[in-house]
């Protein structure tokens, strides 16, 4: 006689409201759908930050080493503690603004009225006929000690005619003389013209033609290594 096994059958439990719901309702949490929304902002700003890094290194890469070059910058003396660019026809409407507003600050007072006799005592033309001859961008540069005060050089390109410039060149030459001791010293194919106060024994002043520039000095070495510099 054939004998049986029992096999028993369970009934699979009734599903809870909770995963009725999670299966019926396909939405994610609050919770679950801000992770990935936090996480894209997270990789955005990471990146956003690492672009600015990598923005502001370039740029200041840029400014100290490719930066474009400034006026005169070649030829500056090597030792220079101090450079000021300035742009003439700027600076004489600043002169001008101020005179008429009786700007009354005594350095300036005191720049202007020398200018003023200097001009008239030498006969020379205006300050406008002679800033005409020459660029609008000029440079001042003060170099190291020399003897009681620093020395300086003034850097500027001609902007008149050859003749025009030679020609006004001249009669301030003729001008100056009646109160300066002036004399030439030819150095590397260019004049150099000393000027000396007549109760002074030396020289304080040096200025020069070379090219296309003009450079006037109170130091006569720093004017020769400067023409030396527009040369080679």
């Amino acid at each position: 006689m054939a004998s049986f096994i029992p096999i028993k059958i369970r009934r699979t439990a009734k599903p809870s409201e909770t995963e009725v719901k999670n299966v019926l309702n396909l939405t994610p949490s609050p919770e679950n759908a801000q992770k990935p929304v936090i996480a894209r902002y997270l990789r955005w700003l990471f990146w956003a930050l690492i672009a600015a890094a990598i923005g502001e290194g370039v740029a200041l890469i840029c400014f100290f080493i490719v930066k474009p070059p400034l006026p005169f910058d070649n030829l500056m003396p090597p030792k220079t503690a101090l450079v000021a660019y300035f742009d003439q026809t700027a600076l004489k409407e600043i002169v001008v603004a101020l005179s008429k507003n009786q700007y009354s600050w005594p350095p300036f007072n005191w720049a202007q009225e020398t200018t003023k006799k200097f001009l008239a005592k030498n006969q020379l033309s205006s300050l406008d006929a002679i800033s005409g001859l020459f660029d609008n961008k000029m440079a001042l540069a003060i170099l190291p000690k020399v003897g009681p005060r620093p020395a300086w050089l003034i850097f500027t390109t001609r902007q008149a005619s050859r003749n025009d410039f030679d020609a006004l060149l001249k009669q301030t030459t003729q001008q100056l003389k009646q109160n300066f001791d002036l004399a030439d010293e030819d150095y590397r194919q260019t004049t150099i013209t000393k000027v000396k106060e007549l109760n002074q024994s030396q020289a304080n002043l040096f200025y020069v033609q070379v090219q296309n520039y003009f450079l006037i000095s109170s130091d006569l070495n720093a004017l020769k290594e400067t023409i030396d510099r527009v040369i080679d």
